[in-house]
């Protein structure tokens, strides 16, 4: 349907997808929904404590007016050799992808 639940990362995530589903979610209170509370488990590992999702609403709202411009496609098109870089090193260095003699 258009409602459904799965588990990410040890919590549950409800998704509400089609117009309906789009008039929850960016028309809900504020007191009744809670994007930190739904996103600070996935950006925390990225951007850190106190950053982006793990951080009260208007805080939030004052860093996603710089982060946006951090984040576009050009920015990302410039992420790609350092992200590749740290991936290519994490495998030559991490004992688990070390060949066993």
């Amino acid at each position: 349907g258009d409602v459904f639940s799965f588990m990410l990362l040890g919590k549950i995530m409800t998704v509400y997808l089609g117009p309906k589903g789009h008039e929850f979610v960016f028309n809900a209170k504020l007191s009744d929904v809670s994007a930190e509370d739904a996103y600070k488990h996935l950006t925390t590992p990225v951007f850190g404590k106190g950053v982006i999702y793990d951080c009260p609403n208007s805080r939030l709202m004052e860093q996603k007016k710089f982060a946006k411009f951090a984040l576009t496609t050009d920015s990302f098109k410039r992420y790609v050799p350092k992200i590749r870089e740290e991936i290519l090193n994490y495998f030559v260095t991490d004992e688990s992808f070390k060949l066993k003699e």
